[in-house]
């Protein structure tokens, strides 16, 4: 009875014209919009398009979703065919349901409104700093600005979204421990959490640090960190990471093999030193990089955002002098006299040696079977100087030798990073041929 009456009342309501539902054009079909409410057929099928048949008439219920960029919101109708004004109907309709916004909301997308909400609740017992005089800015600030500081307290201080998630992820990646754990605050404002690319994956990894008792999690103003980051537009996120103790590198890898070690002879520039540092992780089989006297502080901002994290994933080694140097790769067990190499422009006085210098992709990296299985080095010289006085006298007197990146139409030099980048991938070539 209750449906007879709902279908008459439905019927006087188009004959005369009423607003209260509106008709649309939607191909040979018509809509009837209604709002909130589906209307399910016998068939009690939970799908998205159901369609009746009686003896007169179809009637296909649909649902037409608008979308959004944050949310969806969802409204019902009714396709009738073009003739439902010539005969007489007669369907029955059992019961009426609300849609969800999940029930159309890929698995992806709940995800992501899950995480948000995750977020949203554990964010509220987070600190909020609102001034830049907080005790934690201005030891970041200090931190940012004095190699003094860095070396003193053993920290240094990351800036990025990109940076900092990589970082993030080697400690939640690392099962060593708490002892090997890098980041130990992290320090973000709203900029970032609502970065439209990487806001979401930011989320899970804060949250998943906020579970973890040795990371602190803050947040702060945007203001507040564009006051102390070192670059002109701040990402909205820092962190303060332990500086990984300075130690002699395994000798032998998987192989029984020593690899390749590098040095950095007062390289100086903090975006050549990252790019190197790169190469090196990049390369793979890079036991560590020593740093001789003059070259730059490897946990400055710029350099750490140059090498983004493999800074953290290959040991970094100081010397206080070449001699030192050359005493730590002995025990590393390189043979100086015969696998250590300092790179050199052939043109250049640097190279009018006892002997040539030979092209880099003529030099036998990789030992054959029948040699040692000792390792081999590679010194980088700074940007504008080239090799230290110690260095080329060295390679005068014998103790290392020399190698050259050939260059064509009079091309005197290259840049620091590209020449050690060119022998070190044509070194990774040498290895991976068999």
């Amino acid at each position: 009875m209750a449906v007879s009456v709902m279908i008459t009342i439905l019927f006087m309501m188009l004959k005369s014209g009423s607003s209260l539902l509106q008709v649309k054009k939607y191909s040979p079909a018509y809509v009837i919009s209604t709002s909130q409410i589906c209307w399910r057929g016998a068939t009690e099928e939970a799908s998205r398009h159901n369609t009746w048949s009686s003896s007169q008439r179809k009637i296909k219920i649909c649902s037409s979703i608008s979308m959004s960029s944050r949310h969806q919101t969802q409204t019902t109708g009714m396709l009738l065919s073009n003739s439902w004004n010539k005969t007489p109907f007669h369907t029955a309709f059992t019961r009426h349901r609300r849609l969800s916004s999940k029930h159309f909301m890929s698995s992806q997308d709940q995800e992501a409104v899950g995480v948000t909400q995750q977020w949203n609740a554990d964010s509220e017992v987070l600190t909020t700093i609102t001034s830049s005089k907080n005790p934690t800015m201005k030891r970041i600030k200090m931190l940012l600005s004095k190699r003094k500081a860095r070396t003193e307290s053993s920290r240094t201080v990351l800036e990025g979204l990109r940076l900092v998630m990589d970082v993030c992820q080697l400690d939640l990646n690392n099962d060593a421990g708490t002892a090997s754990q890098h980041v130990e605050t992290v320090i973000v404002s709203e900029l970032a959490l609502n970065h439209p690319t990487q806001g979401l994956e930011l989320k899970r990894v804060l949250l998943r640090l906020i579970n973890q008792q040795h990371v602190t999690v803050c947040m702060a103003t945007d203001e507040v960190i564009q006051s102390c980051s070192d670059t002109i537009t701040s990402q909205g996120i820092l962190a303060v990471c332990k500086i990984p103790a300075n130690h002699t590198p395994d000798i032998y890898g998987a192989d029984n093999y020593g690899g390749m070690y590098v040095v950095l002879d007062g390289l100086s520039d903090p975006g050549n030193v990252g790019t190197l540092l790169r190469t090196c992780v990049a390369v793979g089989d890079v036991k560590a990089v020593i740093l001789l006297p003059g070259s730059c502080d490897v946990w400055n901002p710029k350099a750490l955002r140059s090498a983004m994290s493999a800074t953290f994933q290959i040991p970094i080694v100081s010397c206080a002098s070449f001699g030192d140097c050359i005493d730590l790769l002995t025990e590393c067990d390189v043979m100086t006299s015969r696998n250590f190499f300092a790179a050199t422009m052939e043109t250049s006085s640097e190279s009018s040696m006892p002997q040539s210098s030979p092209a880099h992709y003529s030099i036998q990296w990789r030992p054959s079977v029948t040699d040692d299985k000792s390792s081999v080095a590679l010194c980088i010289g700074s940007e504008g100087n080239g090799l230290s006085k110690e260095v080329r006298d060295a390679i005068s007197n014998g103790s290392i030798q020399s190698v050259h990146v050939p260059m064509q139409n009079q091309m005197e030099s290259l840049n620091a990073a590209v020449c050690g980048s060119v022998i070190l991938f044509e070194y990774a070539r040498q290895r991976d041929t068999k």
